[in-house]
């Protein structure tokens, strides 16, 4: 049965019912089937703004219409009594509210013998679980001289409640995503198709969704929200640390939590090995975080000790599990930096393949794949198209795609171009939807344009000529002769000392498999 919601401030809706779920409570649902992404289904004023904190809330609360109030404490919020941190919030606002006179005095009017500690610390709660990031900031400068109107929007730390934004219910596999740099808020949707009777789900967890293994998730939103997450990925295998058995070495596993315990376990239906490779994996990680990553962006010297546990967990873990992904999406621009630093192209090349290979692991947990090398030779997820692109990615392919238009001295990585041309309808509607920070969307829109031309339906396939006349290790023109890399016909260099340092440093190997996967390569000595 649909059931009744105020939509007084909602301006756009198309294809949302409201139902009672057993698990979501009252919640969004499709009415209809959607096959086109990026549909906008939602576009929603807020029924409150806060632009500082809990007692802005209280105050702007009380100052609301009746009907706004009683929207608002409809909304849903986890029971009281998991909400313990919330009480002590409760009881000090209630206090300073006591002292305040105006707010408590309104509220007291209003709400009786029900306005107490307890009514506080239910707005709380509800505001907690309920509010949306809202990055729209709207500053008037009347001149009543000329009588002329000036609107700038800035960005700000907000929250907005939105009464039908708050059907919405959490899910760590979406298929919508919100922004709110216009006034209104908007849903879209990023994911197809959505079938009639479907719950619409967009995610807590603002980014970086695909690399973080379902125990973090479970405890970030534990933490945050005060609930703990049923959702169908949280309930299924985690893809985010899928391991190798160590026995028979060919098998991959994802990990299953125990459904009483949560304790993670690793089964290879292979040998029977039950796999705990738990400490393998707080050793990988407790090296990438204690490293210092900013002294990589400010000197030359290449990041082995990061390219060493990029290619250690790929190796002993697997190349989706989330410590890979994260090592990798850590040196992309590092990789980038030092590419600017030393005016080298191969270093380029490579930032943008570590790039792509950060995103096409994230797609084979997002699909629920154990890596799409597991039935050939290949090791570096160089093939990609075999899963739908990413929306939570399109800010790292903003980034790769940006390096990729640059490099012109060079063959670009192929898997790298394939892989901008399948993002360019996610970064045209991540343009869209408003996800770009407002200060660049000048930028942003010069560059999507810049990547229509040079790899959308009417670009040419045809590579450019390539001026070959300098080394890709040390950067020198040369006049001479120069080197050709015989596997991956990408680079060039002045003599084989370039090339064998340029090779040991970590410097082409990243880059030469993954090209050399994808280029049919004839053997050359030598070119001008």
């Amino acid at each position: 049965m649909t059931l009744q919601v105020d939509d007084s401030f909602v301006l756009y809706q198309d294809g949302i019912g409201i139902e009672e779920r057993a698990l979501e409570g009252r919640t969004a649902v499709a009415t209809k089937q959607f096959s086109e992404l990026y549909t906008c289904i939602l576009r929603e004023e807020p029924a409150i703004v806060i632009d500082g904190n809990y007692h802005d809330f209280l105050v702007k609360f009380a100052a609301s219409s009746r009907s706004t109030q009683q929207s608002i404490l409809d909304m849903y919020h986890p029971p009281l009594t998991e909400e313990t941190k919330k009480r002590d919030s409760a009881v000090r606002l209630y206090q300073q509210l006591e002292s305040e006179k105006s707010t408590h005095a309104s509220l007291k009017e209003q709400y009786k013998h029900q306005y107490n500690v307890d009514f506080v610390h239910k707005l709380l709660a509800i505001f907690a679980c309920n509010a949306h990031e809202y990055t729209y900031h709207n500053n008037n400068n009347n001149n009543n001289n000329n009588n002329n109107n000036t609107t700038t929007t800035t960005k700000g730390n907000s929250a907005a409640l939105f009464v039908m934004g708050s059907k919405m219910a959490h899910s760590c596999h979406p298929n919508l995503a919100y922004t709110s740099q216009t006034k209104a808020l908007e849903y879209r949707i990023i994911r197809t198709p959505v079938q009639k009777g479907d719950v619409w789900t967009f995610s807590y967890i603002s980014r970086n969704l695909y690399k973080i293994p379902t125990y973090k998730r479970r405890h970030f939103l534990q933490r945050t929200k005060s609930f703990f997450c049923h959702c169908q990925r949280c309930r299924g295998p985690d893809y985010c640390r899928v391991v190798t058995c160590h026995t028979c070495h060919t098998i991959r596993m994802p990990c299953i939590y125990d459904p009483q315990t949560f304790q993670p376990t690793w089964f290879c239906a292979d040998c029977g090995t039950t796999d705990v490779p738990a400490s393998l994996e707080r050793s990988l990680e407790e090296r990438l975080v204690t490293l210092d990553l900013q002294q990589y962006l400010t000197c030359t010297e290449p990041p082995t000790e990061l390219q060493a546990i990029a290619e250690e967990a790929s190796q002993t873990l697997s190349p989706t599990h989330h410590i890979t992904i994260t090592a990798l999406e850590y040196l992309a621009p590092i990789l980038t930096q030092q590419s600017k630093q030393q005016s080298t192209t191969a270093l380029k090349i490579q930032a943008v393949t570590t790039a792509c290979q950060a995103v096409a692991a994230s797609e084979c947990v997002a699909a629920g794949c154990l890596g799409c090398d597991t039935r050939t030779s290949d090791n570096d997820n160089s093939k990609p198209h075999q899963h739908e692109p990413l929306y939570d990615r399109a800010m790292a392919m903003w980034e790769a795609a940006s390096s990729l238009l640059e490099i012109r001295s060079q063959p670009r990585p192929p898997h790298a171009v394939a892989m901008v041309q399948r993002y360019l309808p996610v970064l045209q509607g991540f343009h869209q939807g408003g996800q770009s920070n407002n200060s660049n969307d000048d930028k942003k829109a010069k560059l999507l344009q810049a990547l229509q031309r040079e790899f959308g339906d009417a670009a040419t396939t045809q590579e450019p000529e390539y001026d070959n006349t300098s080394c890709s290790a040390c950067g020198k023109s040369s006049s001479s002769r120069l080197l050709r890399c015989s596997q991956c016909q990408a680079v060039w260099y002045c003599n084989r000392k370039c090339q064998i340092h340029h090779w040991r440093s970590g410097g082409h190997k990243q880059q030469c498999r993954p090209t050399a996967k994808t280029t049919t390569v004839t053997p050359t000595a030598t070119v001008k």
